[in-house]
């Protein structure tokens, strides 16, 4: 390993500590492969998404990997016999219902085709089918990740129903507001996680490890290859996107800039109609900005529109990456790049929750 960068290959050599995880919602790997640096060992991982398995048994091919909905593995007796008591239960269950650039929860209950599966879901019901298959497999713990939306507004209800749940299955939950950008990933990436143990563990609450100092997005890079003038081309920006980022300062969002950016003669603000329809975050560039060299990342998205500080120009694979503390050799295209570190938790946030875990629960 660099001091920043590692290999899938680094894996091998790290001690296993005998822990055994389930994880479901396993995307691309991210959670699994922050188990994998802490030691622990994966039994299985499920996900609907049949692309993003491929992705994930790509990179590692040695993985039980049950490819459907999760209502299908809990009602599965058979399928789910060699998992029982897994002494954690890991999932991200989808998150768009929450997300705070999404509707929240005007959502709620109601049945849309996403892009993190092939089926049509209800997901604000995903977190409680997690927990059905919590209440049947009685793993140790239990660690669910989410948006921090889930707990703004009228989602808090929603959290205080899934801690209700936990508890009548057994568990004591506890909610943490995690930045990666505290815990050695060079991103500002906020999400809750919540952390259930059995309530006859009589283990204490979990205590986080100090915050660490911040990452500048630009260490984390500083020793990847420079890029050819192929690949400098194959990333560039389009012509919209180019005026957006020589209008904005290093680490800011492009939304400023295209507020008052003339088109057509008129003006166009972010939030004010045209032509009788709400502009809506998508094209006010919202999530769209230029990365300060200083600074951590911004969030990285599935559409990931952070683009570099000193290149008009996207991200490369490799520098996703290392903002997402993904490894260097992480097998994927490069036009899925984005999507897939988008769509993952960053490993090393689970390696220190695993780590914590271990240490303050499992070896008491």
């Amino acid at each position: 390993m660099t001091e920043f960068g590692w290999k899938l290959s680094d894996l091998k050599s790290i001690p296993k500590n005998g822990l055994r995880v389930l994880t479901t919602f396993a995307g691309g790997g991210g959670s699994s492969m922050g188990y994998k640096l802490a030691g622990y060992e994966i039994i299985g991982a499920n996900e609907i998404d049949p692309r993003m398995a491929c992705h994930y048994l790509d990179n590692m091919p040695d993985t039980n990997m049950l490819i459907c909905p999760i209502q299908e593995l809990v009602a599965d007796v058979g399928r789910t016999r060699l998992l029982m008591n897994p002494d954690i239960l890991d999932g991200s269950p989808p998150c768009s219902t929450f997300s705070t650039s999404g509707n929240l929860s005007a959502d709620w209950g109601k049945s849309r085709k996403f892009t993190e599966g092939q089926t049509e879901q209800v997901l604000s019901e995903l977190f409680f089918d997690f927990i059905r298959l919590a209440k049947k497999l009685k793993p140790r713990v239990v660690i669910a990740e989410n948006v921090s939306g889930i707990i703004k507004g009228q989602t808090r209800g929603y959290v205080r129903m899934i801690c209700r749940e936990l508890l009548e299955i057994g568990y004591y939950t506890q909610l943490f507001r995690i930045n990666a950008a505290d815990y050695g990933v060079p991103q500002q990436r906020e999400r809750i996680f919540f952390i259930a143990r059995l309530k006859e563990s009589g283990w204490l609450d979990l205590k986080l490890p100090p915050i660490q100092q911040p990452i500048a997005v630009s260490d984390a890079c500083l020793d990847l290859p420079a890029l050819t003038t192929n690949e400098r081309r194959a990333l560039s920006c389009g012509p919209v996107k180019t005026e957006l980022w020589w209008r904005t300062k290093p680490g800011d969002i492009f939304s400023a800039a295209y507020a008052s950016r003339n088109i057509g003669g008129r003006t166009r603000k972010t939030g004010k109609k045209k032509g009788g329809a709400l502009l809506s975050r998508s094209n006010s560039w919202f999530d769209h900005c230029r990365l300060h060299p200083e600074k951590p990342s911004k969030t990285l998205t599935g559409a990931s529109g952070v683009t570099h500080w000193n290149e008009c120009r996207k991200m490369s694979k490799q520098e996703l990456f290392r903002i997402q503390s993904f490894p260097d050799d992480y097998a994927v295209a490069n036009n899925r790049a984005a999507y897939v570190t988008g769509m993952s938790v960053p490993p090393r946030i689970i390696e220190m929750l695993a780590r914590t875990i271990n240490e303050q629960w499992f070896k008491q």
